[in-house]
């Protein structure tokens, strides 16, 4: 099993410095809300995308077709064995207000299986994949999640070094990194708050 973003070290898991905390602080004034889950489309006007490899390692994914849920969305299956191609799982909402350079953070809801689990922030500018990520945890029961835009950065062994100021968000991408074991997780009432 093989955490991608930690460390497994004698069956410990090393978490990566900036996996988000819990925080029950409410949302400010002048914030943007991206996806309520109260409608048929996303908030923002936009749509979700669910996918996942198809290099035969293991991994599944439902719901299949993903459909936009009422109250959050979710996604679960198995990620498969960690090895090339890799393999990966997730699901992203497209952006209509691509600058987040006036915002402060990403506020959601999380609940899940208690696993660790990925949001990138998928730019323009980026063109190997090597999106700025920051990581959560989806707990047994709904949690307020607030992760600073200054928590993303990118993968330090690979890719394209580009600077965090993120004027050109292209879509944010919510995956599991836990490879060959399953995984569970929801969101819900998504925003960037200033």
């Amino acid at each position: 099993m093989k955490f991608l973003g930690a460390i497994f070290l004698a069956g410990t898991l090393l978490l990566h410095p900036t996996i988000a905390r819990a925080d029950a602080a409410a949302p400010a004034g002048g914030d943007l809300l991206l996806d309520d889950f109260s409608g048929p489309a996303a908030s923002n006007g936009q749509s979700w995308w669910s996918g996942c490899d198809s290099a035969q390692l293991g991994t599944t994914l439902a719901p299949q077709p993903f459909t936009h849920p009422k109250g959050s969305a979710r996604i679960h299956g198995h990620l498969g064995k960690g090895v090339a191609p890799w393999p990966w799982a997730c699901m992203s909402l497209h952006m209509s207000q691509p600058d987040f350079r006036p915002y402060r953070a990403l506020r959601f809801y999380a609940k899940g299986d208690g696993g660790h689990y990925r949001v990138q922030i998928c730019r323009l500018a980026v063109k190997d994949f090597c999106f700025h990520q920051a990581y959560f945890t989806a707990p047994k029961d709904w949690t307020l999640v607030t992760i600073p835009l200054t928590h993303f950065d990118q993968p330090s062994d690979w890719g394209k070094s580009v600077p965090a100021d993120f004027k050109d968000v292209d879509k944010l991408v919510f995956g599991t990194t836990i490879t060959d074991t399953d995984y569970d997780f929801n969101i819900s009432k998504l925003m960037l708050v200033k």
